[in-house]
């Protein structure tokens, strides 16, 4: 600055430039699911952080029931708001939709639907807040499934019966020419109590490469995880997004996750104003409902714009100062 308020010229070049720079790089968070932001019972809503901005892509994926759906409830440490299916809480079903033949729940047209056509096109970044709360109601069970229209392609977390060890995520990716890679046992899911911290898992997809990196509990645990001959199409739309399970043609609620969700967010590529990890690391140590602790992907380009606006009203409204 100044003497008399105004910005210098090679202040307002450099917040111009990260403003550049930062909107250049940042992933566009495509659904925002938080606890906190949706009522007890009822569809899950994404919230949109700017609502004139038109993102994330509002919608709400409904709850099912079997016979009741996941129950929303808080945390005993730390006032976390989650939704359960535990039977402790008296929880079952599950929030989405899908056209698998027989399906309980079709797709409503209200589920956020998205395409990753992002600046890396057919890359995306998912971030889960979740405890397994028990043993599996059944053989398997499906922890998260993100879908193309008529499941073309598919991203699924789930856990099942067939591996070595039964608490370990298994990690399912399939493209729409039928290029399919399942991944067995990568991270195991201990079960938690009541009172225990959620744990993250993050899932950052390079889709040029076919190459996945995973996250858990802020740190990077796999690298470069390959999923040989799966490439998404950036045209796709996804709108079969499934949380507790993968499928909806479950008639006995057998193969749902035992667990609670308390945040999810779906972004078209990994955050890259600070490295991958960092980011991850820091969401971590936030509250799991926590809104604005590290700033949103897609926020620090707006902050940095308004950083330019106040700068230049301080200018103005010195220079009326002085006149």
């Amino acid at each position: 600055m100044t003497m008399q308020g105004y910005p210098t010229p090679r202040l307002i070049t450099f917040v111009a430039a990260m403003a550049l720079v930062t909107s250049s790089s940042q992933a566009v968070l495509l659904v925002n699911l938080n606890a906190a932001d949706s009522s007890a019972e009822g569809p899950w809503v994404s919230r949109c952080l700017f609502p004139r901005g038109g993102y994330p892509v509002p919608g709400a994926y409904t709850a099912y029931w079997q016979p009741n759906g996941p129950l929303r409830s808080t945390n005993g440490v730390g006032n976390v708001k989650f939704f359960t299916t535990h039977d402790a809480f008296g929880g079952d079903g599950f929030f989405g939709a899908d056209t698998t033949p027989g399906s309980l729940q079709t797709p409503t047209g209200n589920e956020p639907q998205f395409v990753l056509n992002g600046p890396e096109p057919g890359n995306f970044f998912i971030e889960l807040r979740l405890r397994r709360r028990g043993s599996r109601f059944g053989d398997s069970e499906h922890v998260f499934g993100m879908k193309s229209e008529n499941q073309a392609e598919q991203f699924i977390v789930s856990l099942s019966d067939g591996d070595d060890d039964q608490g370990a995520i298994d990690i399912h990716m399939k493209d729409d020419d039928g290029s399919a890679v399942t991944h067995l046992d990568q991270v195991s899911l201990p079960i938690r109590d009541f009172e225990h911290r959620f744990d993250q898992l993050a899932f950052s997809w390079d889709n040029a490469a076919s190459l996945m990196d995973v996250y858990f509990n802020g740190n990077l645990f796999i690298e470069d995880l390959a999923f040989a001959g799966v490439n998404l199409d950036p045209a796709s739309v996804w709108n079969e997004t499934v949380i507790f399970n993968r499928a909806a043609n479950d008639a006995t609620g057998q193969s749902r996750f035992n667990g609670d969700f308390a945040r999810i967010r779906i972004m078209d590529h990994a955050p890259v104003f600070i490295t991958t990890e960092e980011w991850v690391r820091e969401s971590y140590r936030r509250p799991p409902n926590f809104r604005y602790g590290v700033p949103e992907p897609g926020t620090l380009p707006l902050a940095t714009l308004c950083a330019l606006v106040l700068l230049t009203t301080r200018a103005r409204s010195t220079r009326r100062s002085w006149t």
